[in-house]
């Protein structure tokens, strides 16, 4: 049994709380392993799976004869959607996905630099406000 399959059966032993608390905990550190990121990544595909699944559910739970359905397929149905992936029927998509952030960490398997992010929104200040 490889280390990733051992850190997963591991993690599946001490439930979901425990799990989400020591996967988050990769992130606070400055470089993420090749294996932190994969299995951080498979963590959030099937997240995500699960997401859409219960979005789906939700919807069919809004009586198609009522208002409250078309302004729920037209407003917070496909936002959902959106932001997880760029599968759905709905024009239009996220900036940055769910699914973009799982290729980013299957790709990269690479350091996490909390930097990065702050110098990206510091960008989008100055492109916002016209400073350079």
């Amino acid at each position: 049994m490889s280390d990733v399959e051992q850190i997963k059966k591991y993690l599946d032993s001490i439930g979901p709380a425990n799990k989400t608390r020591m996967l988050t905990e990769s992130f606070t550190e400055s470089t993420l392993r090749e294996d932190d990121a994969a299995m951080i990544a498979d963590e959030l595909s099937e997240i995500k799976e699960q997401i859409k699944q219960l979005t789906y559910e939700a919807m069919e739970l809004v009586p198609r004869d009522a208002g409250a359905h078309g302004r729920a397929k037209s407003y917070w149905f496909p936002q959902i959607l959106q932001a997880l992936d760029d599968e759905s029927e709905y024009m239009g998509s996220s900036m940055h996905s769910m699914q973009d952030t799982i290729e980013e960490l299957e790709a990269e398997g690479a350091p996490y630099d909390q930097d990065d992010d702050h110098d990206y929104h510091n960008r989008l200040d100055d492109e916002q406000y016209g400073d350079e």
